[in-house]
């Protein structure tokens, strides 16, 4: 997930390898706690700070964008004239060893390494919505999405269009495919396809709030870890300054210098000058944003109420 190379036109089997991997996953089925938690991110919205959070509980395992590879890679196949702003670590994210979406699932389908318990990916939304071109066929991966919601645990991080917008433009210009919102919509409604087909009305994808991870990091966590049902732990709250390159990816250097210096969710300064005027551009892209954001915080988990200090 998503395959490297889509499953065949109508009528074509079914390739050998391809049909082995299903295979195992439908054996194992039985035996999966669903120990995987899915983190449907956008950008700059303290996506490592939380990856960081979990890595920190001691009983996880992080993955840090597995399916970059395959986005760029058929990012640049579906759109040869425009594939997208270049990065300077392209080749090492292509090139690195966990660049396929059957083997990174096929991997975090297996029990979990000795003395952890669950595994926790962090993904950019817009990873999982790419298209692959194959024989001149559009695949989308939406078949496999829905199989990894059904399978797993997820939830949605979304930071507000206006200062996602601010702070990705201080790295690189930013598009609206780029803050991820509209891939985050996409996989909430998704999910929620799935659940009316089972039949459970109830359970809806949580969706947390960046804004709620600095007001009340502690609240929120408490209630994230309610909702995908495991075990708050007051590790979650803070971690040594630094990189983590056991499960940083190739682009951290690029992208988390600010997190290696933080040990905690800070609230943010009060005694911060206001920031100028968005340009026309920069403005028109937020207002574009506004109504993505507007539907997923709507489903906002509300943080709990913290009467003492964790």
């Amino acid at each position: 997930f998503p395959p490297e190379r889509p499953a065949r036109g109508r009528g074509e089997s079914m390739p050998m390898k391809k049909r082995k991997a299903v295979e195992a996953v439908e054996d194992t089925k039985e035996k999966r706690p669903g120990n995987v938690i899915n983190c449907w991110s956008g950008p700059r919205s303290l996506s490592t700070s939380l990856m960081y959070s979990f890595h920190n509980r001691g009983d996880v395992e992080c993955f840090d964008e597995p399916l970059y590879a395959h986005y760029l890679r058929n990012r640049k196949v579906l759109n040869p004239n425009h594939p997208g702003p270049d990065r300077p670590y392209h080749d090492l994210v292509v090139k690195g060893a966990m660049n396929a979406g059957d083997t990174w699932l096929h991997l975090l389908w297996q029990p979990p390494r000795e003395r952890t318990k669950m595994s926790f990916v962090k993904h950019m939304a817009k990873h999982a919505v790419v298209e692959s071109l194959y024989k001149n066929q559009l695949y989308t991966v939406m078949n496999s999405l829905r199989n990894v919601l059904a399978e797993t645990r997820n939830f949605i991080l979304v930071r507000h269009p206006e200062d996602l917008v601010r702070s990705f433009n201080a790295v690189i210009p930013p598009t609206l495919e780029e803050t991820c919102l509209p891939a985050q919509v996409q996989i909430f409604m998704l999910h929620a396809q799935f659940r009316k087909h089972r039949g459970n009305e109830s359970a809806t994808m949580p969706v947390v709030l960046s804004e709620d991870l600095r007001e009340n990091p502690e609240g929120t966590l408490r209630a994230l870890c309610k909702a995908i049902a495991i075990e708050f732990k007051p590790e979650m709250l803070r971690w040594e300054a630094g990189p983590r390159p056991e499960i940083d990816g190739c682009w951290a250097p690029w992208w988390y210098k600010t997190t290696h210096q933080s040990t905690r969710f800070e609230p943010p300064r009060r005694d911060k000058p206001p920031s100028p005027p968005l340009s026309a551009e920069l403005r028109a892209l937020v207002d574009e944003c506004a109504p993505y954001y507007q539907f997923l915080r709507s489903h906002a988990l509300k943080p709990e109420a913290v009467t003492h200090r964790a």
